[in-house]
Protein backbone atom coordinates (compact mmCIF):
# COMPACT_ATOMS: atom_id res chain seq x y z
CA UNK A 1 0.00 0.00 0.00
CA UNK A 2 1.05 3.02 -0.84
CA UNK A 3 2.60 5.65 1.92
CA UNK A 4 0.12 8.67 2.76
CA UNK A 5 2.34 11.98 2.19
CA UNK A 6 1.74 15.45 3.03
CA UNK A 7 3.35 18.91 2.47
CA UNK A 8 2.97 22.48 2.27
CA UNK A 9 1.59 23.38 -1.49
CA UNK A 10 2.52 27.29 -0.83
CA UNK A 11 5.90 28.60 -1.06
CA UNK A 12 7.78 29.55 2.16
CA UNK A 13 6.97 32.85 3.86
CA UNK A 14 4.27 34.93 5.19
CA UNK A 15 0.91 35.39 3.18
CA UNK A 16 -2.87 35.47 3.14
CA UNK A 17 -3.30 31.42 2.72
CA UNK A 18 -1.51 28.44 3.70
CA UNK A 19 -2.37 25.08 1.89
CA UNK A 20 -1.07 21.61 3.71
CA UNK A 21 -2.08 18.97 1.20
CA UNK A 22 -2.34 14.84 2.25
CA UNK A 23 -2.83 12.73 -0.31
CA UNK A 24 -2.91 8.52 -0.16
CA UNK A 25 -5.04 5.89 1.42
CA UNK A 26 -5.17 7.63 4.83
CA UNK A 27 -5.37 10.90 3.94
CA UNK A 28 -9.11 11.28 5.52
CA UNK A 29 -8.29 9.52 8.38
CA UNK A 30 -5.24 11.90 8.88
CA UNK A 31 -7.56 14.88 8.58
CA UNK A 32 -10.24 13.65 10.66
CA UNK A 33 -7.14 13.17 13.68
CA UNK A 34 -6.23 16.62 12.85
CA UNK A 35 -9.51 19.15 11.90
CA UNK A 36 -12.13 19.78 13.93
CA UNK A 37 -15.31 20.47 11.77
CA UNK A 38 -17.56 23.64 13.99
CA UNK A 39 -20.62 22.28 12.54
CA UNK A 40 -21.80 18.79 11.99
CA UNK A 41 -18.63 16.43 11.87
CA UNK A 42 -16.85 13.44 9.76
CA UNK A 43 -17.61 12.49 6.68
CA UNK A 44 -17.18 15.51 5.29
CA UNK A 45 -19.10 16.26 2.05
CA UNK A 46 -16.73 15.67 -0.71
CA UNK A 47 -15.23 18.60 -2.20
CA UNK A 48 -16.69 21.35 -0.71
CA UNK A 49 -14.85 23.91 1.73
CA UNK A 50 -15.72 22.79 5.70
CA UNK A 51 -14.66 25.75 8.42
CA UNK A 52 -13.01 24.97 11.52
CA UNK A 53 -9.64 24.50 13.24
CA UNK A 54 -6.73 22.39 13.86
CA UNK A 55 -5.36 21.88 17.67
CA UNK A 56 -2.76 20.06 19.31
CA UNK A 57 -2.33 19.62 23.31
CA UNK A 58 -1.55 22.96 23.84
CA UNK A 59 -4.81 24.32 22.53
CA UNK A 60 -5.55 26.06 19.07
CA UNK A 61 -3.51 26.20 16.32
CA UNK A 62 -5.35 27.91 13.81
CA UNK A 63 -8.94 28.40 12.32
CA UNK A 64 -8.90 26.71 8.72
CA UNK A 65 -10.66 25.48 6.10
CA UNK A 66 -10.71 21.60 5.27
CA UNK A 67 -11.65 20.21 1.76
CA UNK A 68 -12.10 16.49 1.04
CA UNK A 69 -11.28 14.81 -2.99
CA UNK A 70 -12.02 11.41 -2.83
CA UNK A 71 -10.22 9.31 -5.61
CA UNK A 72 -10.00 9.13 -8.48
CA UNK A 73 -11.05 12.56 -8.43
CA UNK A 74 -8.56 14.74 -7.08
CA UNK A 75 -4.60 16.12 -8.22
CA UNK A 76 -2.75 12.88 -7.14
CA UNK A 77 -5.44 10.03 -8.32
CA UNK A 78 -5.82 9.36 -4.55
CA UNK A 79 -8.14 10.63 -1.82
CA UNK A 80 -6.53 14.04 -1.22
CA UNK A 81 -7.57 16.37 1.72
CA UNK A 82 -6.30 19.93 1.94
CA UNK A 83 -6.34 22.16 5.14
CA UNK A 84 -6.27 26.12 4.33
CA UNK A 85 -4.93 27.76 7.29
CA UNK A 86 -3.42 31.37 7.60
CA UNK A 87 -0.20 32.03 5.55
CA UNK A 88 2.66 32.61 7.85
CA UNK A 89 5.07 29.88 8.30
CA UNK A 90 4.33 29.33 12.20
CA UNK A 91 0.78 28.12 11.28
CA UNK A 92 1.98 26.17 8.37
CA UNK A 93 4.77 24.39 10.13
CA UNK A 94 2.35 23.38 12.63
CA UNK A 95 0.02 21.90 10.73
CA UNK A 96 1.70 20.34 9.10
CA UNK A 97 3.09 19.26 11.60
CA UNK A 98 -0.36 17.76 13.22
CA UNK A 99 -0.26 16.05 9.72
CA UNK A 100 3.25 14.39 10.37
CA UNK A 101 2.46 12.94 13.92
CA UNK A 102 -0.82 11.03 13.15
CA UNK A 103 0.30 9.29 10.36
CA UNK A 104 1.32 11.35 7.68
CA UNK A 105 4.79 10.80 6.00
CA UNK A 106 6.51 14.38 4.56
CA UNK A 107 6.32 13.89 0.52
CA UNK A 108 9.54 13.97 -0.87
CA UNK A 109 9.98 17.03 -3.91
CA UNK A 110 7.77 16.74 -6.49
CA UNK A 111 6.04 13.24 -5.21
CA UNK A 112 2.17 14.65 -5.93
CA UNK A 113 2.73 15.18 -9.05
CA UNK A 114 4.79 11.75 -9.30
CA UNK A 115 1.71 9.82 -8.25
CA UNK A 116 -0.69 11.34 -10.76
CA UNK A 117 1.85 10.68 -13.41
CA UNK A 118 1.89 7.31 -12.01
CA UNK A 119 -2.06 6.99 -11.18
CA UNK A 120 -2.68 7.95 -14.87
CA UNK A 121 -4.24 11.54 -14.13
CA UNK A 122 -1.26 13.21 -16.53
CA UNK A 123 1.96 11.80 -19.07
CA UNK A 124 5.07 13.06 -18.31
CA UNK A 125 5.00 15.83 -20.41
CA UNK A 126 1.77 17.06 -18.78
CA UNK A 127 4.04 16.48 -15.43
CA UNK A 128 6.92 18.41 -16.80
CA UNK A 129 4.26 21.21 -18.15
CA UNK A 130 3.21 21.87 -14.00
CA UNK A 131 6.85 22.53 -13.20
CA UNK A 132 6.94 25.11 -16.82
CA UNK A 133 3.70 26.54 -16.00
CA UNK A 134 4.62 27.21 -12.00
CA UNK A 135 8.17 28.86 -13.53
CA UNK A 136 6.77 30.72 -16.47
CA UNK A 137 8.38 34.08 -16.82
CA UNK A 138 6.22 35.47 -19.47
CA UNK A 139 2.82 35.47 -21.28
CA UNK A 140 4.39 33.12 -24.06
CA UNK A 141 5.75 30.99 -21.47
CA UNK A 142 3.14 30.64 -19.28
CA UNK A 143 0.80 29.67 -22.74
CA UNK A 144 3.11 26.73 -24.48
CA UNK A 145 2.97 25.53 -20.35
CA UNK A 146 -0.63 25.78 -20.42
CA UNK A 147 -1.00 23.93 -23.87
CA UNK A 148 1.11 21.54 -23.01
CA UNK A 149 -0.75 20.89 -19.49
CA UNK A 150 -3.40 20.45 -21.67
CA UNK A 151 -2.19 17.69 -23.30
CA UNK A 152 -1.52 18.74 -27.20
CA UNK A 153 2.01 16.94 -26.90
CA UNK A 154 0.57 13.94 -25.63
CA UNK A 155 -2.17 14.15 -28.30
CA UNK A 156 0.46 14.61 -30.93
CA UNK A 157 2.97 11.76 -29.96
CA UNK A 158 0.25 9.04 -29.23
CA UNK A 159 -1.13 10.09 -33.06
CA UNK A 160 2.03 9.08 -34.14
CA UNK A 161 2.18 6.02 -31.69
CA UNK A 162 -1.15 4.87 -33.35
CA UNK A 163 0.08 5.57 -36.73
CA UNK A 164 3.01 3.30 -35.84
CA UNK A 165 0.90 0.41 -34.51
CA UNK A 166 -1.10 0.77 -37.89
CA UNK A 167 2.33 0.28 -40.07
CA UNK A 168 3.66 -3.14 -37.70
CA UNK A 169 0.35 -4.32 -38.28
CA UNK A 170 0.26 -4.08 -41.75
CA UNK A 171 3.77 -5.65 -41.92
CA UNK A 172 2.94 -8.10 -39.68
CA UNK A 173 0.16 -9.52 -42.23
CA UNK A 174 2.50 -9.42 -45.05
CA UNK A 175 4.87 -11.69 -43.06
CA UNK A 176 2.42 -14.23 -41.78
CA UNK A 177 0.51 -14.45 -45.39
CA UNK A 178 3.30 -14.73 -47.79
CA UNK A 179 1.14 -16.64 -50.07
CA UNK A 180 -0.85 -13.83 -50.75
CA UNK A 181 2.19 -11.54 -52.63
CA UNK A 182 1.45 -8.18 -51.05
CA UNK A 183 4.91 -7.52 -49.64
CA UNK A 184 5.75 -5.13 -52.15
CA UNK A 185 2.94 -3.02 -52.35
CA UNK A 186 3.07 -3.17 -48.57
CA UNK A 187 6.41 -1.95 -48.26
CA UNK A 188 5.57 0.80 -50.75
CA UNK A 189 2.66 2.10 -48.42
CA UNK A 190 4.81 1.85 -45.48
CA UNK A 191 7.95 3.68 -47.15
CA UNK A 192 5.25 6.45 -48.26
CA UNK A 193 3.67 6.78 -44.50
CA UNK A 194 6.55 6.58 -42.51
CA UNK A 195 7.86 9.53 -44.77
CA UNK A 196 4.78 11.12 -43.42
CA UNK A 197 5.85 10.50 -39.36
CA UNK A 198 9.29 12.00 -40.16
CA UNK A 199 7.74 15.31 -41.69
CA UNK A 200 5.49 15.17 -38.67
CA UNK A 201 8.28 14.66 -35.93
CA UNK A 202 10.71 16.78 -37.42
CA UNK A 203 8.15 19.70 -37.23
CA UNK A 204 7.98 19.19 -33.49
CA UNK A 205 11.65 18.78 -33.15
CA UNK A 206 12.54 22.32 -35.40
CA UNK A 207 10.49 23.97 -32.93
CA UNK A 208 12.34 23.07 -30.18
CA UNK A 209 15.02 25.59 -30.06
CA UNK A 210 11.74 28.20 -29.67
CA UNK A 211 10.08 26.08 -26.97
CA UNK A 212 13.30 25.61 -25.30
CA UNK A 213 13.81 29.50 -25.37
CA UNK A 214 10.31 30.37 -24.05
CA UNK A 215 11.16 28.02 -20.66
CA UNK A 216 14.56 28.76 -19.95
CA UNK A 217 14.78 32.26 -21.26
CA UNK A 218 17.96 33.18 -23.34
CA UNK A 219 21.22 34.23 -22.00
CA UNK A 220 22.72 37.63 -23.31
CA UNK A 221 26.22 38.61 -21.77
CA UNK A 222 26.90 42.41 -22.17
CA UNK A 223 30.59 42.44 -22.75
CA UNK A 224 33.32 44.68 -23.34
CA UNK A 225 36.23 47.17 -22.32
CA UNK A 226 36.18 49.10 -19.12
CA UNK A 227 33.89 52.33 -19.02
CA UNK A 228 32.84 51.45 -22.51
CA UNK A 229 29.06 52.01 -21.33
CA UNK A 230 27.81 48.40 -20.03
CA UNK A 231 26.08 49.14 -17.10
CA UNK A 232 24.57 52.20 -18.95
CA UNK A 233 23.24 49.89 -21.57
CA UNK A 234 21.88 47.59 -18.66
CA UNK A 235 20.09 50.22 -16.71
CA UNK A 236 18.89 51.47 -19.93
CA UNK A 237 17.44 48.49 -21.36
CA UNK A 238 15.50 47.76 -17.77
CA UNK A 239 14.73 51.20 -17.37
CA UNK A 240 15.93 51.01 -13.90
CA UNK A 241 18.83 52.00 -11.91
CA UNK A 242 19.98 48.53 -11.39
CA UNK A 243 23.89 48.73 -11.97
CA UNK A 244 26.27 50.89 -10.30
CA UNK A 245 27.84 53.41 -13.29
CA UNK A 246 30.50 55.79 -12.24
CA UNK A 247 33.28 57.09 -13.99
CA UNK A 248 35.91 54.40 -12.95
CA UNK A 249 36.92 51.98 -14.94
CA UNK A 250 36.18 48.75 -13.27
CA UNK A 251 33.34 49.53 -11.08
CA UNK A 252 31.64 46.05 -12.28
CA UNK A 253 33.40 43.22 -10.51
CA UNK A 254 30.77 40.43 -10.74
CA UNK A 255 28.11 39.55 -13.38
CA UNK A 256 24.48 41.03 -12.00
CA UNK A 257 21.56 39.38 -13.99
CA UNK A 258 18.45 40.69 -14.70
CA UNK A 259 15.44 39.83 -16.61
CA UNK A 260 13.93 41.58 -19.55
CA UNK A 261 11.08 40.62 -21.42
CA UNK A 262 10.82 41.08 -25.17
CA UNK A 263 7.75 39.68 -27.14
CA UNK A 264 7.26 37.51 -24.43
CA UNK A 265 10.87 36.40 -24.89
CA UNK A 266 12.10 36.13 -21.11
CA UNK A 267 16.03 37.64 -22.00
CA UNK A 268 18.44 37.00 -19.21
CA UNK A 269 20.78 39.97 -19.19
CA UNK A 270 24.43 39.45 -17.37
CA UNK A 271 26.58 42.60 -17.01
CA UNK A 272 30.03 41.42 -16.52
CA UNK A 273 33.50 43.48 -14.69
CA UNK A 274 34.93 44.65 -18.41
CA UNK A 275 37.98 42.84 -19.77
CA UNK A 276 41.56 44.06 -19.90
CA UNK A 277 44.96 42.86 -18.96
CA UNK A 278 45.48 44.43 -15.43
CA UNK A 279 43.43 44.95 -12.65
CA UNK A 280 43.84 44.12 -9.06
CA UNK A 281 42.71 40.09 -7.54
CA UNK A 282 39.33 40.96 -6.76
CA UNK A 283 38.90 42.32 -10.69
CA UNK A 284 40.46 39.56 -12.15
CA UNK A 285 37.85 37.20 -10.77
CA UNK A 286 35.27 39.56 -11.86
CA UNK A 287 36.49 39.06 -15.49
CA UNK A 288 37.31 35.49 -15.21
CA UNK A 289 33.82 35.46 -14.28
CA UNK A 290 32.73 37.76 -17.44
CA UNK A 291 34.16 35.48 -19.52
CA UNK A 292 32.53 32.11 -18.40
CA UNK A 293 29.55 33.85 -19.14
CA UNK A 294 30.60 34.68 -22.69
CA UNK A 295 31.04 30.66 -22.75
CA UNK A 296 27.72 30.06 -21.72
CA UNK A 297 25.50 32.93 -23.42
CA UNK A 298 23.14 32.32 -26.45
CA UNK A 299 24.06 36.17 -27.65
CA UNK A 300 26.92 38.84 -26.38
CA UNK A 301 26.08 42.10 -26.82
CA UNK A 302 30.05 43.97 -27.36
CA UNK A 303 29.48 47.78 -26.02
CA UNK A 304 32.11 49.67 -27.38
CA UNK A 305 33.46 53.13 -26.54
CA UNK A 306 32.60 54.94 -29.76
CA UNK A 307 34.87 58.30 -28.49
CA UNK A 308 37.43 55.79 -27.93
CA UNK A 309 40.12 54.95 -30.50
CA UNK A 310 40.51 51.18 -31.06
CA UNK A 311 42.82 49.06 -28.70
CA UNK A 312 44.94 45.73 -28.32
CA UNK A 313 41.94 44.84 -25.84
CA UNK A 314 39.56 45.02 -28.24
CA UNK A 315 41.14 43.31 -31.20
CA UNK A 316 41.47 40.61 -28.62
CA UNK A 317 38.16 40.80 -27.18
CA UNK A 318 37.03 40.65 -30.98
CA UNK A 319 39.10 37.14 -31.18
CA UNK A 320 37.40 36.27 -28.40
CA UNK A 321 34.12 36.92 -30.10
CA UNK A 322 35.02 34.83 -33.70
CA UNK A 323 32.21 31.85 -32.86
CA UNK A 324 30.17 33.72 -31.06
CA UNK A 325 26.48 35.30 -31.94
CA UNK A 326 27.20 38.82 -31.36
CA UNK A 327 25.96 42.31 -31.39
CA UNK A 328 28.11 45.08 -31.61
CA UNK A 329 27.02 48.08 -29.52
CA UNK A 330 29.17 51.56 -30.39
CA UNK A 331 28.15 53.15 -28.10
CA UNK A 332 28.62 56.84 -26.90
CA UNK A 333 27.68 58.14 -30.22
CA UNK A 334 26.33 61.78 -28.24
CA UNK A 335 30.31 62.60 -28.37
CA UNK A 336 32.56 62.81 -31.44
CA UNK A 337 32.81 59.07 -32.54
CA UNK A 338 36.79 58.33 -32.44
CA UNK A 339 36.54 54.36 -32.84
CA UNK A 340 36.96 53.27 -36.33
CA UNK A 341 33.72 51.03 -37.25
CA UNK A 342 35.37 49.64 -40.44
CA UNK A 343 37.86 47.33 -37.69
CA UNK A 344 34.78 46.28 -36.30
CA UNK A 345 33.46 44.74 -39.36
CA UNK A 346 37.13 43.71 -40.11
CA UNK A 347 37.34 41.85 -37.25
CA UNK A 348 33.97 40.15 -37.09
CA UNK A 349 32.19 39.89 -40.51
CA UNK A 350 29.84 38.35 -39.30
CA UNK A 351 28.70 40.52 -36.17
CA UNK A 352 25.62 43.44 -37.06
CA UNK A 353 27.17 47.06 -35.51
CA UNK A 354 24.61 49.24 -34.01
CA UNK A 355 25.56 53.11 -33.24
CA UNK A 356 23.28 53.63 -30.00
CA UNK A 357 23.88 56.20 -26.97
CA UNK A 358 23.09 54.69 -23.31
CA UNK A 359 22.91 57.83 -22.05
CA UNK A 360 20.49 59.03 -24.26
CA UNK A 361 18.63 56.38 -25.68
CA UNK A 362 18.88 56.75 -28.91
CA UNK A 363 18.95 53.36 -30.69
CA UNK A 364 17.75 51.33 -28.06
CA UNK A 365 14.58 50.46 -29.66
CA UNK A 366 16.10 48.72 -32.15
CA UNK A 367 19.13 46.93 -30.27
CA UNK A 368 15.93 45.76 -28.47
CA UNK A 369 14.67 44.15 -31.90
CA UNK A 370 18.09 42.95 -33.25
CA UNK A 371 18.16 41.23 -30.03
CA UNK A 372 15.10 39.62 -30.83
CA UNK A 373 15.78 38.45 -34.10
CA UNK A 374 18.29 37.35 -33.15
CA UNK A 375 17.68 34.78 -30.72
CA UNK A 376 14.57 33.81 -32.84
CA UNK A 377 16.29 33.90 -36.25
CA UNK A 378 13.11 36.30 -36.86
CA UNK A 379 10.99 32.86 -37.46
CA UNK A 380 8.96 33.08 -34.10
CA UNK A 381 5.83 31.62 -34.45
CA UNK A 382 2.64 32.41 -31.73
CA UNK A 383 2.24 30.22 -28.68
CA UNK A 384 -0.26 27.71 -29.23
CA UNK A 385 -0.03 24.24 -30.41
CA UNK A 386 2.05 21.20 -29.49
CA UNK A 387 5.89 21.45 -28.50
CA UNK A 388 9.08 20.19 -27.09
CA UNK A 389 10.27 21.97 -24.42
CA UNK A 390 13.36 20.35 -22.86
CA UNK A 391 16.42 18.41 -23.97
CA UNK A 392 15.38 15.29 -22.71
CA UNK A 393 12.04 15.35 -24.98
CA UNK A 394 14.13 16.46 -27.98
CA UNK A 395 16.79 13.57 -27.59
CA UNK A 396 13.65 11.18 -27.85
CA UNK A 397 12.46 12.84 -30.50
CA UNK A 398 15.67 13.19 -32.31
CA UNK A 399 15.90 9.02 -31.60
CA UNK A 400 12.28 8.39 -32.80
CA UNK A 401 13.50 10.20 -36.54
CA UNK A 402 17.05 8.48 -36.63
CA UNK A 403 14.82 4.98 -36.11
CA UNK A 404 12.29 6.26 -38.90
CA UNK A 405 14.82 6.71 -41.03
CA UNK A 406 16.40 3.61 -40.82
CA UNK A 407 12.55 1.97 -41.44
CA UNK A 408 12.39 4.06 -44.19
CA UNK A 409 15.56 3.27 -46.07
CA UNK A 410 14.64 -0.28 -45.86
CA UNK A 411 11.43 -0.12 -46.79
CA UNK A 412 12.05 1.75 -50.20
CA UNK A 413 15.09 -0.76 -50.86
CA UNK A 414 12.04 -3.55 -50.40
CA UNK A 415 14.26 -5.42 -47.17
CA UNK A 416 12.25 -7.79 -45.60
CA UNK A 417 9.12 -6.64 -44.01
CA UNK A 418 11.02 -7.46 -40.16
CA UNK A 419 13.79 -4.92 -40.72
CA UNK A 420 11.32 -2.10 -41.31
CA UNK A 421 9.60 -3.48 -38.32
CA UNK A 422 12.16 -3.32 -35.93
CA UNK A 423 12.99 0.09 -36.36
CA UNK A 424 9.24 1.27 -36.69
CA UNK A 425 9.28 -0.50 -32.79
CA UNK A 426 12.55 1.06 -31.69
CA UNK A 427 10.75 4.71 -33.12
CA UNK A 428 7.49 3.83 -30.98
CA UNK A 429 9.58 3.38 -27.60
CA UNK A 430 11.45 6.52 -28.46
CA UNK A 431 7.94 8.58 -28.99
CA UNK A 432 6.90 6.70 -25.49
CA UNK A 433 10.01 8.53 -23.84
CA UNK A 434 8.68 11.65 -24.05
CA UNK A 435 5.01 11.21 -22.39
CA UNK A 436 6.87 8.65 -20.09
CA UNK A 437 5.46 5.32 -20.88
CA UNK A 438 8.80 3.61 -21.44
CA UNK A 439 11.05 5.25 -19.67
CA UNK A 440 12.72 3.12 -16.67
CA UNK A 441 11.67 4.48 -13.26
CA UNK A 442 15.36 5.63 -12.33
CA UNK A 443 15.10 7.93 -15.00
CA UNK A 444 11.41 8.98 -13.73
CA UNK A 445 12.70 9.61 -9.98
CA UNK A 446 15.16 12.15 -11.74
CA UNK A 447 12.62 13.96 -13.50
CA UNK A 448 10.26 14.83 -10.47
CA UNK A 449 13.63 15.33 -7.88
CA UNK A 450 14.20 18.64 -9.88
CA UNK A 451 9.89 19.86 -8.67
CA UNK A 452 9.35 22.03 -5.68
CA UNK A 453 8.17 20.34 -2.52
CA UNK A 454 4.25 20.50 -2.73
CA UNK A 455 3.95 19.58 -5.96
Amino acid sequence: MARTIAAPATPPGQGGVGIVRISGPEALTVLEKVFRPQKGGYPLVARRMTYGSVADEKGLVDEALAVYFPAPHSYTGEDVCEIQCHGGSVAVRRVLERCLSNGAALAQPGEFTKRAFLNGRMDLSQAEAVMDLIGAQSERALSQAADQLSGRLRGEIEAMQDALTDLMAQLEVALDYPEEDVEEETLSGAAARIGLLREQGGALLAQFSQGRLLREGARVAIVGRPNAGKSSLLNALLEADRAIVTDIPGTTRDTLEETLILNGLPIHLVDTAGLRQQGDAVERIGIARARAELEQSDLALWVVDGSQCAGEEDRQLAEALRDKAVLILANKQDLERQFDIALLEQWLPQAEVLAISALTGAGLEQVKERIFVRLTGGNWEEAGGARLTNARQAAAMAQALAALERAEDSARSEQSPDFVEIDLRDAFTALGEITGHTLHEQIIDRIFEKFCLGK
